[in-house]
């Protein structure tokens, strides 16, 4: 659970703080999510500023990230103990793990405006710890992989 927080929702936190600095703005209303400016695009106070706003957002969504999170874990879990093979829970969690966070993106993206970029690195992170991360039970027979 608190992986699932920490990997999808806290990597994405750091590219929303980040993106700035190199002159993407990964969400807005106006003028709009996309490149503006040069490197360093934004002072440190204005870094410090979005940060702040960017954390603000995550204790916003950390409850629901952490049930989630819990789903996602219980299944992968569940499917382990039912001796369901490494690359079939894999599979099953990733994709679990990636419309769960897409509903939680798209949630955030209604209230923030949310640029594609942050959706799909979202996606990407979901992915990498629902494949990669989560499953515990290491393949022990050719069959098992």
């Amino acid at each position: 659970m608190g992986l699932y927080v920490l990997v999808v929702i806290g990597g994405t936190i750091a590219l929303l703080c980040l993106a700035p600095v190199f002159g993407y703005l990964g969400y807005s209303d106006r003028p709009g999510p996309g490149w503006f400016g040069h490197f360093p695009a934004i002072t440190w106070p204005e870094f410090v500023e979005n940060a702040q706003f960017m954390f603000g957002w995550a204790k916003l969504f950390v409850w629901q990230s952490l049930f989630f999170g819990f789903l996602i874990v219980l299944l992968a879990r569940g499917l382990e103990w039912m001796r369901t093979p490494r690359l079939a829970v894999a599979i099953i969690s990733a994709v679990a793990s990636v419309f769960f966070t897409g509903f939680l993106m798209l949630a955030a993206g209604w209230y923030i405006s949310l640029g594609p970029a942050p959706f799909y690195f979202s996606i990407l992170l979901a992915v990498l710890f629902g494949a990669i991360l989560l499953p515990k039970r290491r393949a022990t027979k050719p069959a098992d992989a």
